[in-house]
Order: structure tokens, then sequence, then C-alpha cells
């Protein structure tokens, strides 16, 4: 069973298959000093897209940990820095890109492609969570008006959340308190959208 340690914000720190791994990583230290107090010693750095408020923390941490750090390669241009949000950039992210669903690795860890908040959103799902970055928060959905974003995008990308992950299956967004299908079934819009899609009859 996975266990989890919240690291400020909404980045987290996983034991998973005998591993420790953080998500999202965020711009300011917290995430770094937590995992310093913590003794946390992670051998990955996992990163659901590249904006800065995932990724801000990331070279820092992994230097200070000494773990990889890995990306979907959609994303490139956010972690090298040619792209910005609100005028606000961080430095590159040295990251391991990958390009499509998969195993992490060896890790009991699957790897969804979600495209829509950016072309390069992933969700991690172990057994026990997934880790929807800001593909989909309680009540809403990441913004799409940023570069890369795409609505009808992120709304196929709930459809595949609906196909793939158990509607009880604890979800921790990005940004926000963690939640499920079942629950955003009944209250967030975009999801109930994207699940009138799923009923709809082939052509």
């Amino acid at each position: 069973m996975a266990e989890l340690t919240w690291l400020g914000h909404n980045a987290w720190s996983i034991v998973a298959g005998g591993h420790t791994l953080v998500v999202d990583p965020f711009l300011d230290d917290n995430p770094v000093a937590a995992a310093r107090a913590d003794e946390v010693h992670a051998e990955f750095i996992l990163i659901s897209h590249g904006h800065f408020d995932h990724t801000g923390a990331a070279q820092e941490l992994a230097a200070a940990l000494g773990a990889p750090i890995y990306a979907c390669a959609a994303d490139e241009a956010w972690l090298q820095g040619r792209l910005s949000i609100f005028g606000l950039r961080t430095p590159p992210v040295q990251a391991t890109l990958f390009d499509d669903d998969r195993l992490l690795l060896d890790l009991d860890i699957a790897v969804m492609r979600t495209p829509g908040h950016t072309p390069g959103s992933v969700v991690y799902v172990t057994g026990e969570a997934a880790f929807v970055g800001d593909t989909l928060f309680a009540g809403s959905i990441g913004r799409t008006d940023l570069p890369g974003g795409d609505e009808e995008a992120i709304i196929e990308s709930l459809r595949l959340l609906l196909r793939r992950l158990d509607d009880h299956l604890p979800l921790y967004p990005g940004h926000g308190p963690p939640t499920t299908l079942a629950q955003e079934l009944r209250t967030n819009p975009w999801v109930q959208e994207a699940a009138e899609g799923l009923q709809e009859p082939s052509s």
C-alpha cells in the first residue's frame, strides 16, 4: 500500500512498491525544506505538467536528494523555460522525458497522458491513489486559456479518467482538496459533460 507525505501545498512524497517518489515540487522552498526535515530520500521526482508552480523546486530538490526528474516530452517548452505564465519563468528543469502511457520504470505507477491543461499533462496512478495535477480539481478543472491549453482535449482526458479509474479511487489534484470521480460526477459540470460524451451512441 502506498504511503503519502504532504510536502507543502500539493506536493507529495509517495512510498510505493518499496520506492520513494516526490510529485510536483512547488515554486517555493517548502517542499525542499519539508523533504529534508522529514529525511525523505526520494529516488525519483515526478512532474504532472510543466507550469512553474509544479516545477519550481524540482531542480533544487533533485540536487538535494540525488534523484532524477521525470516529465512528459510534450511539455518540454515549459520545462526549458521557453514559455511563461503571467511573465513568470523558472530556470530550465533537466528531466528525463517520456512520451507515452506506460508503467514508469519498474515501479507500480502507471502514467496516463491527459492533455488539455498543457499538452504534456499526465496523471500518475498507484494502486491506492491517482495524482491528477491540474487536469482535475474538486469542482473544477485546470484552466485551458494558457499557451498549449485545449478545453476539448481536457474534456477528452476526463473521459479517459472515467474509463480507466475506479470512481472511488482517491484523486490528489495539483491544487485544492482530494476528491474522487464519484464526487465529481455529482458536482463537477466538466466531469458531467465528459460522462455524457461516454454515453452517446457511436455513429
